[in-house]
């Protein structure tokens, strides 16, 4: 499906499923900002991505996704630089299991992508004044059955997918134009 002259901003972008959800997206023409802590992974694989696809269709915007702030900081660039936003990936995510580390996964898992998914209906509701568009949440096949050697990370994308099937409802689609789809891949070198 052409995503031509669609704008979509990615988190957690620069590498593994991330970077090849941008990728496909450059494909099918659409303009692709890439939202992701590694600074100089995600500047390379920018300047990397418009070499292939063109200068003014990727850009790199280094985001700490359990920062609101630095979060919706992003929205707005890619708002301000391109126009609109049609398109949110909520990838980012970490399987980070040993304590105290484990409320890490929590916030990138789980609570950034809640803040995504707002920010998503804020930038693109129709309610707000955008033109509606859709929201990915990205969970794992793990949520499927038990993992014993990744339970946090299981659980927080059992959360995304719970969240997800609430915010997707027609309820909120009727009154944004926006709407919310979960993907939950396999497992996948990343």
């Amino acid at each position: 499906m052409s995503q031509q002259g669609k704008v979509a901003l990615v988190t957690g972008g620069a590498q593994g499923i991330g970077r090849a959800f941008v990728e496909h997206l450059l494909k099918e023409g659409a303009i692709v900002a890439i939202c992701d802590l590694k600074k100089d992974v995600g500047e390379a694989a920018a300047e990397e991505l418009s070499k292939k696809f063109g200068r003014n269709k990727v850009i790199f915007l280094e985001c700490d996704v359990t920062n609101r702030a630095q979060l919706e900081g992003c929205f707005k660039t890619a708002v301000d630089k391109f126009s609109h936003l049609n398109i949110v990936i909520n990838n980012a995510g970490v399987a980070l299991e040993t304590d105290p580390i484990w409320k890490k996964s929590i916030e990138i898992n789980f609570t950034a992508v809640v803040d995504g998914t707002v920010l998503g209906f804020k930038y693109m509701g129709k309610d707000k004044g955008g033109a509606g568009g859709v929201v990915v949440n990205i969970a794992s096949v793990t949520t499927l059955e038990a993992w014993p050697t990744i339970p946090v990370y299981s659980a927080t994308k059992a959360a995304v997918n719970q969240y997800t099937r609430s915010v997707g409802s027609d309820l909120y689609y009727k009154s944004t134009g926006v709407k919310v789809i979960g993907i939950n891949p396999g497992m996948t070198e990343t």
